[in-house]
C-alpha cells in the first residue's frame, strides 16, 4: 500500500473525485494498491496518486507499506465531495485504475508539460506526448526495458532521450460509417453528442471506434474543434490496443453491448439503412427505357435469355403486348392476369386476338358438391393430377351445369389446338408438354414474373409413402405384365428394364443422402409412354395408385428434409428452354442468382438488363423492430398485438399476410395473401398493410444454391444443415437473417435472400405506389427498396 502522511481533507477529497479509493483518518491517506518488487513502478505509480490528490510532486511524506497495517478509520472514505462517483475504467486491477484516472486528470489543464514532466522524471519512453504505460497488453518486442505490474506494462528508457514507440493494432475494420453509427440508438447517441459526454464516455467511445478507417475523418475533424477530444484520442490510441467494455466503464444499461464492433457485427443488428438510396426514374422515363430494351431484345438475331428486372408498376405488361407477335408465347403467373392481358391486346394489338389460344380454368369452387367432389379434393392433397383429371371429368359429365360443361367443352378444344399464340399459366407450362411436339412456330417465350419455379417445379412426399408406392409399382409391373428377366421379348425387356430402374430410385431415396442425382433420369424421360400406359391401368384397378409417378420417375435430384422422413423431387424443364429465345420482366428476379442459375443451367448466351428504380409517388414505410415470420408471430402473440396496435393509428385500407394468419389482423383481403399476389390490380391506390417474412423452406434454397454451384453448401455439419442469424448487406440496406451459418455459402445466402424477398416485394407492389400517392407500410426485418425506416413507438 502507498500512505500519505500529513495531509489534509482537500487531498483526500481530489483523490475521491478522481476515483481513487483510500482511507483518510488522522492526516494520513492510505490507498491499497499492490506494490512492485521494482521501486521505480512504484515510484510512478506515487506520482501519479501525488498529482491526483493535489499534492507537490515534489511532496516527501510518503511511505511503501508491504506489509497491511492497522488503522484506526478502517473504514473507506468515499469523501465529502458532491456528486462523487467512483470510475469503474478496468476491473482487474488498482494499478488499471489509478494509471486511467491519471490521464483523465492530466488532459484537464496541463496535459503535455505533465506527460513530459512524468516521462522525463521517471526515464518512461513516450508514445506522441503520453507516457509509455500500455494496459492489459505487452509493448513491442523494440521497447527497451518493460516491467509489467498488476496488468499495466512501463516501457523505461535506457537512453538519456526520449523517443516514440509505436503500438501495432490488430483491428483494422472495414465498415462503413452509417453501418457504425446507426447500429445502435446509444452509439448514434454518442456520435451527435460527443462534446456533451463525460469523460468516461468519451474514453470508452475512443478505445471502441478509433480503429474504424471509416470513422478516421469525422473524428479528426471534431479534433481540430475541441481539444479535450484530440487528448482522449491520443490516450485511446496510445495506452489502449484493445477496447474498453461498456459495462465495466459506464454501465447504465443503454447499451446492450461491451463493445462498438459487437454492435456492428451483431446477428441481430437493427435493420439500418448504410449508404444512400439508389437515384430513382421518373415513371415516363422508365417506360421509354423499357420499351427501348424490350425491342433490342426482339431484334438479338440469336435466340438468348434475356432477363429485364424493373419495378412492379412499370408497364412490363403493356409493353409485351404491345410488340407480341406469331411466333410467340405469353406465359403469366395467374389465369387473371392472363384474361385481363387478353382484354388489354384488345387495344395494344387487336389484330391478334383471332390467333390467341387461352385454356380456362376450371376451378374446384365451380364444381357441384358430391361425393366425387370429395375424392377429386382428396387426390388434388395427394398430388395424383390424373385422378383428379378423371374425376373433374366425371363430376362435370353428371352434375355440371350447361354453363359448366360449355366452358369444359372450350377447354378440351383448346388442348388440341396445335398452333396459335398460346398464353398459358406458370403452373400448366410446368406440368404438362404442350410445346414438345406442338406450337413449333413458337420461338420466343415472353414471361411476366419470375419463372424459376417453373423450370425446376418440385414435389414432396414422405418417404415411407412414396417407397411403399413405388414398390406397389413395381409389383403391378411384374404381375401385369408377367416380367421375366431372362426375357427375350423386346417390349418385356424394356419393362424389366423399367421396374429395375425404380429399384434404384428406391435405394437412392433410402440412402438419406442430403442431396441426390435421379440417375435414371434420362430413362424414365424416354420411357414417358411406358409410365402413361402404367398409370393408366393401375389407375382402373379398385386399388388405384396415390401419387403422380411422372413426376417423381422423371425428377433430375431429390433433396431430403431436415427431419429426415421426407424429400423433395425436383424436376428439370430446362429442355423446353432451349433453342428458343427468352425474354423474362420481373422485380423479383435477382442478378446475383438468376444469372448464374440461368447460365448454367438453361442457355450461356445470356443478358441481364436493370432497367432502374422506378420513382415513388407514393410512400414505403418499414417497420423492423422484430422478427414476423409464421413461427415469431405464433410463439410471441405480443408481436401480433403490438402490430394491431400500429396498424389502429395508421389509415390502412387493406391487409396482406400469410394465408392461414388472416384472422389475426383486421381488412384481411379474401383472395391476396402471399404466394398469391402476383399480378393483382385491386389495391392499386389504397393504403395497405404487408404483415410477415414469408421464409421458403430451406431444402428448396439448397436445391437452387444446388444448381449454381453444384455441391452441398458448407453449413452442412455431417447431414444437419446449420442455419443462424447474421448481419447481412442487401442494397442500401444491413439488417438481420436467419440464413446459412458459414459465409463461404454466399450463393445458397444470395438465393435465400431472393426467394424471401420475392414475395414481400409482390404484396409491397400491390398498392402501386410508383403511380398513385398512397402509404404502404411493410412490418418485417427485411426492407424492401426506397423504403422508410420506422420504430413502432413513432406512431403509437
Amino acid at each position: 500500500m502507498i500512505r500519505f502522511i500529513n495531509v489534509g481533507q482537500k487531498h483526500s477529497d481530489n483523490l475521491n473525485e478522481n476515483g481513487i479509493n483510500h482511507q483518510f483518518a488522522f492526516g494520513q491517506i492510505t490507498v491499497n494498491v499492490n506494490l512492485s518488487p521494482q521501486d521505480r513502478v512504484n515510484e510512478v505509480l506515487v506520482d501519479m496518486l501525488k498529482y491526483l490528490a493535489g499534492l507537490q510532486i515534489n511532496f516527501s511524506n510518503t511511505q511503501l507499506v508491504t506489509k497491511k497495517a492497522s488503522l484506526i478509520n478502517n473504514n473507506i472514505n468515499i469523501g465529502k465531495a458532491k456528486n462523487v462517483t467512483s470510475p469503474k475504467i478496468v476491473a482487474s486491477s488498482f494499478t488499471m485504475k489509478a494509471t486511467t484516472s491519471y490521464l483523465l486528470k492530466a488532459h484537464e489543464t496541463n496535459a503535455r508539460q505533465q506527460f513530459n514532466r512524468l516521462s522525463t522524471r521517471h526515464q518512461l519512453h513516450k508514445y506522441g506526448i503520453l507516457p509509455a504505460i500500455t494496459i492489459e497488453r505487452p509493448l513491442p518486442k523494440y521497447a527497451d526495458d518493460v516491467a509489467l505490474h498488476d496488468g499495466v506494462y512501463f516501457n523505461f528508457s535506457k537512453h538519456c532521450e526520449t523517443r516514440k514507440i509505436k503500438i501495432e493494432r490488430s483491428r483494422p475494420y472495414q465498415n462503413t460509417l452509417e453501418s457504425i453509427r446507426d447500429c445502435d440508438e446509444q452509439i448514434k447517441y454518442f456520435f451527435e453528442n460527443i462534446k456533451k459526454l463525460t469523460d468516461l464516455q468519451l474514453l470508452w467511445f475512443m478505445t471502441n471506434i478509433i480503429d474504424y478507417k471509416s470513422a478516421a475523418a469525422t473524428i479528426n475533424k471534431l479534433k481540430r474543434n475541441d481539444e479535450r477530444i484530440t487528448v482522449f484520442y491520443k490516450i485511446s490510441k496510445d495506452m489502449y490496443p484493445e477496447p474498453l467494455s461498456y459495462s465495466k466503464i459506464i454501465g447504465d444499461g443503454n447499451f446492450r453491448f461491451d463493445y462498438i464492433y459487437q454492435a456492428v457485427d451483431s446477428p441481430l443488428t437493427k435493420t439500418i439503412q448504410i449508404a444512400p438510396s439508389l437515384q430513382s426514374i421518373e415513371h415516363n422515363k422508365i417506360g421509354k427505357k423499357l420499351e427501348e430494351i424490350f425491342k433490342n431484345c426482339l431484334a438479338d438475331p440469336i435466340k438468348r435469355i434475356h432477363l429485364i428486372r424493373l419495378d412492379t408498376g412499370t408497364g412490363k405488361t403493356t409493353i409485351a403486348l404491345k410488340y407480341m407477335n406469331h411466333n410467340m408465347a405469353y406465359i403469366a403467373p395467374t389465369h387473371r392476369l392472363l384474361l385481363q392481358s387478353i382484354e388489354d391486346l384488345k387495344r395494344l394489338n387487336p389484330d391478334l386476338l383471332k390467333h390467341i389460344i387461352y385454356i380456362p380454368q376450371i376451378t374446384d369452387e365451380e364444381l357441384p358438391d358430391c361425393e366425387l367432389k370429395k375424392e377429386l379434393l382428396k387426390a388434388r392433397k395427394l398430388n395424383t393430377a390424373k385422378k383428379a383429371k378423371q374425376l373433374q371429368k366425371e363430376i362435370i359429365k353428371i352434375h355440371g351445369s350447361p354453363e359448366l360443361k360449355e366452358k369444359y367443352r372450350l377447354y378440351k378444344e383448346s388442348l388440341q389446338k396445335k398452333e396459335g399464340i398460346p398464353f398459358i399459366t406458370h403452373q400448366r407450362f410446368a406440368m404438362t408438354r404442350m410445346f414438345m411436339n406442338n406450337y413449333q412456330n413458337v420461338d420466343t417465350f415472353l414471361i411476366d414474373e419470375d419463372p424459376t419455379k417453373i423450370i425446376f417445379p418440385s414435389i414432396e412426399h414422405v418417404d415411407e409413402f412414396i417407397i411403399s408406392e413405388l414398390k406397389r409399382l413395381i409389383d403391378f409391373c411384374t404381375n401385369r405384365y408377367k416380367l421375366k428377366f431372362n426375357s427375350k421379348d423386346v417390349k418385356i425387356q424394356k419393362k424389366v428394364e423399367f421396374v429395375s430402374a425404380i429399384g434404384k430410385l428406391i435405394k437412392i431415396i433410402e440412402s438419406n443422402k442430403t442431396i441426390s442425382t435421379n440417375i435414371s433420369e434420362k430413362f424414365f424421360k424416354s420411357s414417358l409412354n411406358i409410365i402413361q400406359e402404367v398409370s393408366t391401368r393401375m389407375m382402373e384397378t379398385k386399388n388405384p395408385q396415390r401419387v403422380d409417378f411422372e413426376s417423381i420417375l422423371t425428377c433430375r435430384f431429390m433433396v431430403k428434409k431436415q427431419h429426415g422422413r421426407a424429400t423433395k423431387f425436383y424436376r428439370d424443364n430446362t429442355e423446353f428452354f432451349r433453342n428458343k429465345k427468352i425474354i423474362v420482366m420481373s422485380a423479383t428476379i435477382d442478378e446475383d442468382v438468376h444469372v448464374p442459375l440461368f447460365a448454367k443451367q438453361i442457355n450461356p448466351y445470356l443478358n441481364w438488363h436493370e432497367v432502374g428504380r422506378t420513382k415513388n409517388v407514393g410512400h414505403v414505410h418499414c417497420y423492423t423492430d422484430f422478427s414476423t415470420t409464421k413461427s415469431a408471430l405464433k410463439s410471441n402473440p405480443e408481436y401480433v398485438d403490438q402490430i394491431n396496435k400500429t396498424i389502429k393509428s395508421l389509415e390502412i385500407d387493406n391487409v396482406i399476410t400469410y394465408k392461414d394468419y388472416k384472422d389475426l389482423f383486421p381488412f384481411k383481403t379474401k383472395q391476396m395473401h402471399f404466394y398469391n399476389s402476383a399480378g393483382y390490380n385491386d389495391l392499386s391506390g389504397k393504403n395497405i398493410a404487408v404483415i410477415g417474412t414469408p421464409n421458403t423452406q430451406i431444402e428448396e434454397v439448397a436445391a437452387f444454391g444446388y444448381l449454381i454451384t453444384g455441391k452441398l453448401p458448407e453449413s452442412y455439419v455431417g447431414e444437419k444443415l446449420v442455419l443462424k442469424s447474421q448481419a447481412v448487406i442487401k442494397g442500401e440496406f444491413k439488417f438481420s437473417f436467419y440464413t446459412f451459418s458459414d459465409k463461404k455459402d454466399e450463393p445458397y445466402i444470395n438465393v435465400h435472400l431472393w426467394s424471401t424477398y420475392n414475395e414481400l416485394l409482390q404484396a409491397t407492389g400491390r398498392a402501386r405506389t410508383v403511380h398513385h400517392d398512397c402509404n404502404v407500410y411493410v412490418f418485417s426485418r427485411l426492407p424492401v427498396p426506397q423504403c422508410q425506416i420506422k420504430n413502432y413507438s413513432e406512431v403509437i
